[in-house]
């Protein structure tokens, strides 16, 4: 042993293993690059992610993550210094632990092509590829049933929220979407963009906290009617919400019958539900109420606590 102390190839792999827990993205990322020792012991470590985000663009991809909030470190790869397998086999590494957790995950599938060498890239892999990610913010052109095949990568009972989007849209790809096991797990969801027409209410019926826009032809009272009975059975706790509303969906081939439809009053434990009318109903086990408000433009429910109720919406 040196007469200095022990060096770093004298402490023992447990201890190190400790320290690698207490390391940066960017000192973890050096010290693999020492020696094979170093990258095994760094690589049986698990690695925790506040934000990655993976961009398949036709011109450029990049890949970005925030590592740490309290240091707020940020790295980039993109697409002028690394190649589009280079950036694919840096994304697959970083879950190469089992344990390795994403709070935040951004993906952005706007090249078909790029996007099905990621699912052939990670299909290549020796080990079960799976990815513990919280949340999803899912991006995709149409007809990319790649992207559709990504999700299903993602552990179930850590994801928790999906933000869904697409460029145009697509039923084919949506009814995939929602028939898959993540989604059917996941307790939030929300777009900004108007669901495919043909796609069911009621697969979003599960989800605590829900913001969809559906064409007004979708808007169908007997599901939604359904939608409110399963979210008060439930009993979800304070916080939870619905909001299905039609921003911006009428165009001249909307036909009068839609528009009537909607002023069609809900109906929910006897209790109608008109057009400009709010409702207070409570919830069967707990001490919270569900308010429900009805507009021109659709229909949306808070839970709130009896003992602290507010009489507006933020949704």
């Amino acid at each position: 042993m040196p007469e200095n102390g022990p060096t770093w190839q004298d402490l023992p792999d447990l201890f190190k293993r400790e320290l690698v827990g207490y390391l940066d993205f960017k000192s973890r990322r050096q010290l693999r690059a020492c020696s094979q020792n170093d990258k095994v012991i760094v690589d049986s470590c698990p690695l925790f992610i506040e934000k990655l985000a993976f961009f398949f663009a036709s011109s450029k991809d990049s890949l970005y993550l925030t590592a740490n909030t309290k240091m707020a470190t940020k790295h980039s790869f993109n697409g002028t210094e690394n190649t589009t397998l280079d950036l694919i086999q840096t994304f697959i590494h970083l879950f190469q632990h089992p344990k390795s957790t994403v709070k935040e995950l951004t993906m952005e599938f706007s090249d078909k092509e790029k996007s099905e060498k990621l699912i052939t890239e990670i299909d290549k892999v020796e080990w079960i590829f799976k990815m513990n990610a919280m949340k999803l913010i899912w991006y995709s052109c149409k007809n990319n049933l790649a992207a559709v095949q990504f999700v299903e990568y993602l552990t179930p009972v850590t994801l928790k929220t999906i933000r869904f989007e697409y460029q145009s849209e697509n039923l084919e790809m949506m009814r995939k979407l929602v028939e898959t096991e993540q989604w059917r797990q996941a307790q939030n969801l929300e777009t900004s963009t108007i669901i495919p027409a043909g796609i069911d209410i009621e697969k979003f019926s599960h989800a605590r906290r829900l913001k969809i826009k559906v064409r007004e032809s979708e808007f169908d009272i007997e599901k939604i009617q359904n939608l409110i009975l399963r979210f008060m059975k439930n009993d979800y706790p304070s916080g939870s919400y619905f909001s299905i509303l039609t921003y911006f969906c009428r165009n001249d081939e909307e036909s009068e019958a839609d528009e009537t439809k909607l002023r069609v009053p809900i109906v929910v434990h006897d209790r109608n539900i008109a057009v400009r009318t709010q409702t207070y109903l409570n919830m069967p086990n707990s001490n919270n109420f569900l308010l429900i408000r009805r507009s021109d433009i659709g229909v949306e429910g808070l839970v709130r606590d009896n003992d602290y109720p507010i009489e507006y919406f933020i949704l």
